[in-house]
């Protein structure tokens, strides 16, 4: 083929006007059922970071002149909609940005050239950008990449044999969906299902399905929010097996924010005439490896199949046709190992090589290949013998089994390590089988429930259908959620329910998550980079690219506080100007010595009590002196705030750092300003040090590892999980010791409880932090209502950063300055002196 110019003719579909007309009912009703769900997304807050309640207003102002603008003009004002949501999300000169790059990439595909130069010249635009996108960390790139880096290769192969050349406006459609800026990560659509499934099928009763779809969505990503806030267990709460079998099974049902998200998607492209098939089919319910595959993200498999297997099945055709399926399968697998990374890079900008999912996907394909070969040989043998409760209990046992297998893949490639985890734990746990009576009883009413599912559903086929309207499902879901929230009735709820409603109607994220707890694709900023990250995090990531600059200016130390603050550094961290003083502090210049007539207050903590991202003066340590002083009279004593604190500090960082560096500067009161997750480091951090073989001499810490059950002879692997299976006990102890520290040179300990809003916090969970302080002897502030009132995006740096930008800054500054007022036995010489 010498060239393929662009040609502008309409799809060649059977669209009629009559299929794509509107009649005003079913308009009306659709628009109805998309007002409640949006009111549904703004009352819940569903992937508010990504702007959903602006995409779906957006969808349906537009959807209104849509479905009354004659056929020619219904693409072309797709596509202005699609330009504003991405200006929405990314700003217009994101989108010129955007819009630039993909129209070069599209007008190299219709250049009048030969098709292998095309495509040589697409290779090597391929590599420059991918340079780009390593050298230069602009915001765009994440669209760019997920527009183009899978939809473009399948357009360029389907222009070589494409047979009836489609209009510009579905081209150009095909890689600027709507949707798209607001979800990076996005499914694979194939080029010809995406121009032949518009207008296949009267567009009203397509619009219909896709408010369907987008209704089931939301309700996978509420029950994904659930399942995340109540249900999946924290890594330091895993103690038994009934606790790794709830584990496996809850961290495999995070995937519904995918599957949601995918239905989302596809149901907003089905109100604008695109009848697209199913991206998800109740892939819980698989029965066979192979019928996961069928059935999980099946836009992935289709174009692997399509572009892959098949290509790779005729070739391997002459070997036998078995041998041919198991060798397409796991050369499919190898290809998905390399496409994950490859996604990763467009998406993060980082390209993970990791042995772990190297092995992962390679097993993956062995076992798979080996279930088809399997599959193939029993193809003729098969019958349906055996009476309906033998098969139904076949069946879901085979549906437990491969669920249990999924889960279980699934942990070992979102968390890097958990398998030898979960070996150390088994062997260290006291009473950690104690339990599997448990799981057997589970797994057992499990496929009984499945077996009595599909009697019924034996027996139900011979009963008439009931012909319920999915509007009146849609309909009286949503409103069902928005009656839950009304004041009225979520007021009459016990104390319990309404915390749980109410942590239902945000975005949160753990503590786990917050804290960095998790390493893998579950966590944002991990250590070691995984595959997995565009599935299961909320948010694609800063690249590591930025995440290296806190480390340069800090210096590392080979003593428990690990690293320092280097003093005289100068610069600019995440946006804000920082200067370090010359010893170390985030402060204006000081001396060690304490001044006659000053009171002074060490503030101690981590990131934020340093000020990550906010200017000198902006920091609520630096506010809090200025509030201090402005109260007390001018005559009498100054009060000195110092600000010790440093990113990346646990509790024990905390107490070698007092005994270390901040009781020389002979300070009247450490000021310790904790968050949530203050029980997930200090645990790590013992095992760190116990592993170097250093002796730690803090008493009742000593005492709490000894009560754990580590010795001198106990392994590194074995240390950590004992020490995070008394996660509440080990910080109890370090908080005690930092009280008996204080006390004995006369410094006043005060441990203000500051919870950073937008990070899920039980009741129980935080009353369980502030008691280990309580318990371990240090003066309470607790403030886990100071940001009560105020839109977390508002006072903090970001969605996905959760330190305090300035206006958060202040707002704590002013929270901890009323509590010490309100406090007399806080610091009883400020309280004394103040001017009223």
């Amino acid at each position: 083929m010498a060239s393929a110019s662009l040609q502008i003719r309409e799809t060649p579909i059977a669209a009629t006007d009559e299929r794509g007309a509107y009649a005003a009912r079913p308009a009306l009703l659709v628009l109805f059922q998309l007002l409640l769900l949006i009111l549904v997304v703004r009352e819940f807050e569903i992937e508010k970071s990504r702007r959903l309640a602006e995409l779906m207003s957006i969808v349906a102002c537009g959807l209104i002149p849509y479905m009354l603008l004659p056929l020619r003009l219904r693409l072309p004002w797709f596509l202005l909609l699609s330009a504003i949501v991405c200006a929405a999300v990314a700003g217009w000169a994101n989108t010129l940005w955007i819009w630039g790059i993909g129209a070069a990439l599209i007008g190299i595909c219709h250049l009048p050239l030969p098709y292998w130069l095309r495509g040589a010249l697409l290779v090597g635009s391929g590599v420059g950008l991918a340079y780009f996108r390593v050298a230069d960390q602009m915001p765009f790139w994440p669209i760019v990449g997920s527009m183009f880096m899978f939809r473009l290769f399948v357009y360029f192969r389907e222009l070589r044999d494409e047979r009836a050349p489609a209009s510009v406006w579905m081209r150009l459609s095909y890689f600027f969906m709507l949707p798209n800026a607001c979800f990076p990560f996005y499914p694979i659509v194939d080029y010809r299902t995406f121009c032949e499934s518009w207008l296949k099928q009267p567009a009203a009763e397509v619009a219909q399905e896709g408010i369907n779809w987008i209704a089931r969505g939301l309700v996978q990503l509420l029950v994904y929010r659930a399942i995340k806030y109540f249900v999946l267990p924290s890594p330091e709460d895993v103690r038994s097996i009934g606790d790794v079998a709830l584990f496996l099974a809850a961290n495999y049902m995070l995937y519904l924010r995918i599957s949601g998200a995918f239905h989302l998607i596809t149901g907003i492209l089905h109100l604008f005439g695109f009848s697209l098939p199913r991206t998800h089919d109740n892939y819980f319910l698989a029965s066979s490896f192979m019928d996961i595959w069928r059935r999980i993200n099946i836009y992935w498999k289709d174009f692997l199949e399509r572009h892959f297997f098949k290509p790779a099945f005729f070739r391997l055709r002459k070997f036998g046709a078995r041998n041919a399926l198991v060798g397409s399968i796991a050369f499919v697998f190898v290809v998905t190992w390399a496409f994950h990374s490859y996604q990763v890079f467009w998406l993060v900008g980082e390209f993970p090589i990791s042995t772990n999912e190297i092995v992962l996907w390679l097993t993956a394909g062995v076992v798979v290949s080996i279930n088809a070969y399997l599959e193939y040989s029993r193809r003729k043998k098969r019958s349906a013998s055996g009476s309906p409760m033998l098969q139904s209990m076949r069946h879901s046992l085979q549906v437990v089994g491969v669920f249990l297998t999924v889960s279980l893949f699934w942990a070992c490639w979102t968390l890097p390590g958990f398998l030898p985890q979960l070996a150390k734990l088994a062997v260290a746990t006291p009473g950690f089988w104690q339990d599997g009576w448990k799981v057997i009883a589970a797994i057992t009413l499990a496929v009984g429930i499945g077996v009595a599912a599909q009697l019924l559903r034996r027996y139900g086929e011979s009963l008439p259908n009931a012909n319920w309207s999915p509007a009146f499902g849609n309909v009286a879901a949503a409103v069902l959620l928005l009656f839950v929230t009304a004041p009225t009735v979520s007021g009459s709820l016990d104390l319990n329910s309404r915390e749980k409603l109410d942590n239902m109607q945000r975005e949160l994220l753990t503590p786990a998550e917050a804290s960095r707890d998790a390493q893998g694709y579950y966590e944002q900023l991990a250590d070691v980079r995984s595959q997995s990250l565009p599935l299961v995090s909320g948010e694609l990531p800063q690249s590591s690219h930025n995440a290296v600059v806190f480390t340069e200016l800090t210096r590392p130390r080979a003593d428990l506080m690990e690293a320092e603050l280097i003093p005289g550094w100068n610069g600019t961290l995440a946006g804000g100007s920082i200067s370090i003083n010359n010893h170390g502090m985030r402060n204006p210049p000081v001396s060690k010595r304490k001044p006659a007539g000053v009171y002074r207050i060490a503030v101690v903590g981590s990131s934020v009590a340093m000020g990550y991202g906010v200017s000198d003066d902006q920091p609520f340590a630096r506010l809090l002196e200025t509030k201090i002083n402005a109260a007390l009279p001018a005559s009498g004593s100054h009060v000195e705030v110092l600000n010790f604190g440093v990113g990346q500090y646990d509790s024990l960082h905390i107490a070698a750092a007092l005994r270390t560096k901040i009781f020389a500067f002979e300070p009247d009161a450490v000021l310790y300003v904790a968050h949530q997750g203050e029980f997930h480091g200090p645990p790590r951090h013992v095992a760190k040090r116990h592993e170097l073989g250093e002796r730690l001499e803090f008493a009742a810490l000593n005492d709490a590892i000894a009560g754990a059950g580590v010795t001198d002879k106990t392994s590194p692997g074995m240390t950590a999980t004992l020490l995070q299976s008394q996660a509440d006990k080990i910080s109890t102890a370090i908080y005690r010791d930092i009280a008996a520290d204080c006390r004995q040179r006369g410094v006043r300990p005060v441990w203000c409880f500051l919870p950073i809003p937008g990070i899920l916090e039980q009741t129980d969970s935080a009353d369980a932090v502030v008691g280990a302080a309580q318990d371990a002897g240090l003066e309470i502030v607790d403030l886990r209502d100071w940001a009560d009132g105020a839109d977390p995006a508002e006072i903090k740096l970001g969605p996905t950063d959760h330190h305090l930008n300035a206006a958060g800054h202040a707002l704590a500054a002013e929270a901890i300055w009323q509590a010490l007022r309100q406090h007399p036995s806080a610091l009883p010489p400020l309280t004394a002196q103040e001017n009223h």
